[in-house]
């Protein structure tokens, strides 16, 4: 954990021109912070981020901070469990399938939107669970290949279930 000052004279990341206060409680980064920053050989900081809404911030955060995402990424999909998938979704048992299929379809759009903002080069920094994660391109690149094999993987007792629920 880094703690610095933001505010102040002695506020080192706003004297160094790092930061830039954009309102109440809200910094962005400069170029210079940024320039300064890729000087240091860090990969994701080289990746122009995009600002999301909050919304899709948390949706997208859920998605690649989850246990599933982790073991895709670390080449251990085959130890990914249907209960890990339904953490991944947001899928409790208790849900009915109207809202199981609107959570699906949520899914695709989170997933759609990660895609498009990996294949057109952008990363993302997000808020979640009061930890600012970093995802680069290539991150959400990944999550495509992930949702396309959880479907897959996951499609008979997702079928299993709409029968159930539907009956």
């Amino acid at each position: 954990m880094v703690l610095t000052q933001l505010m102040g004279k002695k506020a080192p990341l706003l004297v160094r021109g790092w930061l830039e206060k954009t309102g109440t409680k809200q910094y962005q980064l400069t170029s210079k912070g940024l320039h300064d920053l890729s000087q240091l050989g860090d990969s994701a900081a080289t990746v122009a981020t995009v600002r999301l809404d909050r919304e899709m911030e948390d949706g997208l955060g859920r998605l690649l901070t989850s246990t599933a995402y982790s073991l895709f990424k670390r080449d251990q999909s085959d130890r990914i469990t249907f209960h890990q998938f339904c953490r991944f979704v947001g899928l409790s048992a208790a849900d009915k399938w109207q809202r199981i299929a609107g959570k699906l379809s949520y899914l695709e759009y989170l997933v759609s939107e990660a895609m498009k903002l990996g294949e057109a080069g952008d990363g993302i920094n997000v808020h979640h669970q009061k930890r600012n994660h970093i995802f680069t391109p290539d991150d959400l690149r990944t999550l495509g290949a992930l949702h396309s094999f959880l479907k897959e993987r996951f499609r008979h007792e997702m079928e299993e279930w709409k029968r159930n629920a539907t009956a």
